[in-house]
């Protein structure tokens, strides 16, 4: 394989981490705005049982139950919310990593690339100087001869 298909192929290597990156990314963006809504759902399942007040304050034993019942299963629904945000949130670190290490292939394919393409243009330079000094020695031997 001559060195400018190896900078080609590694250029379409390089979109294709650039592709995988940005794929990575979106996930990661949709795993945050996950935990923010977890986050508020948090927060207003604590002002809905704030709201309530205490059961015992309530002026009938009916109305005291049932307020207690409402705050037990907001408290039951919170707990599987607050279960559901460590797991994103755990996903979201896992998500993170996976993006800082495709972040570090994609760039030290990229750093790959560059250097191949630095020793290409070096070889381009190197042939063409070459056949340049070949032309004129070629025009001075004429000129001479």
């Amino acid at each position: 394989m001559s060195t400018a298909e190896h900078v080609n192929r590694l250029g379409l290597m390089l979109r294709l981490r650039q592709q995988e990156v940005d794929r990575l990314q979106t996930e990661l963006a949709a795993k945050e705005r996950l935990k923010a809504r977890y986050r508020n759902t948090l927060t207003r399942m604590d002002a809905l049982r704030d709201a309530v007040g205490a059961s015992g304050a309530q002026a009938h034993p009916a109305l005291a139950l049932n307020v207690a019942g409402y705050k037990d299963h907001l408290q039951v629904l919170r707990a599987s919310q607050a279960q559901d945000l460590a797991l994103a949130e755990a996903e979201a670190r896992q998500g993170a990593e996976a993006l800082r290490a495709a972040s570090l292939r994609q760039e030290a394919l990229a750093q790959v690339r560059a250097q191949s393409a630095d020793l290409l243009a070096t070889h381009l330079k190197r042939q063409e100087q070459k056949r340049t000094d070949e032309m004129a020695t070629q025009a001075w031997l004429r000129g001479g001869a």
